[in-house]
């Protein structure tokens, strides 16, 4: 005979809590992947400045291209790898959050409903 769990208002609010950190998570996981091949895109486009000939190359802003001295495409390169290390530290923290909230509410939730819940990814 199964047994019957009441699910209470509170435990509806810790799945629906569980529920959204978890979408949360999922993004903030998906922004750092994104995030982290930009930074090796950047890498490779300053190692690439390094071994090309000439002193002006097109450097893309925005839509366009811009002719740049090499040393200004450089400064340029090293801004935007400064603010995506910046953005992947606060991703960092964000997703380590998510996994501490969806930690503590996964206790609690299998700790009353055991197998007769799943909140695992498939």
């Amino acid at each position: 005979m199964a047994e019957d769990i009441e699910v209470t208002h509170e435990d509806q609010q810790k799945i629906n809590s569980f529920a959204t950190w978890n979408l949360k998570f999922k993004d903030y996981t998906l922004d750092y992947d994104e995030k982290k091949k930009e930074l090796a895109n950047l890498n490779d486009a300053e190692d690439e400045l390094v071994i090309i000939d000439g002193d002006v190359h097109p450097y893309l802003i925005g839509e366009t291209f811009f002719h740049l001295p090499n040393d200004r495409i450089s400064d340029e390169l090293s801004e935007a790898k400064e603010g995506l290390k910046l953005r992947l530290v606060d991703l960092e923290e964000r997703i380590r959050d998510c996994k501490v909230h969806m930690g503590s509410l996964k206790k609690d939730l299998y700790g009353k409903f055991g197998n007769h819940i799943n909140l695992e990814e498939d």
